[in-house]
């Protein structure tokens, strides 16, 4: 099908991992989204591998791969 932009309005799961490969779910979090862009900020035990919208791949995702980043401490 055809994707087109619509307004956000949705709840999703935030989540992060503790390795490279996206093996250990160490945080998850469900939040509103109501704007294109948002700055969040999350508190965790340990420190995050990576960082996921929809981690677990619950929505219908023609492509995954940019919902996840890799965490850079420097």
């Amino acid at each position: 099908g055809n994707e087109k932009s619509v307004p956000l309005n949705e709840w999703v799961d935030i989540g992060f991992f503790t390795d490279k490969d996206e093996k250990e779910l160490i945080g998850q979090k469900r939040i509103k989204i109501e704007e294109n862009t948002s700055k969040l900020s999350f508190q965790l035990d340990t420190l995050p591998a990576k960082a996921a919208i929809d981690p677990r791949h619950l929505l219908i995702d023609k492509v995954y791969s940019d919902n996840i980043k890799t965490i850079n401490l420097n």
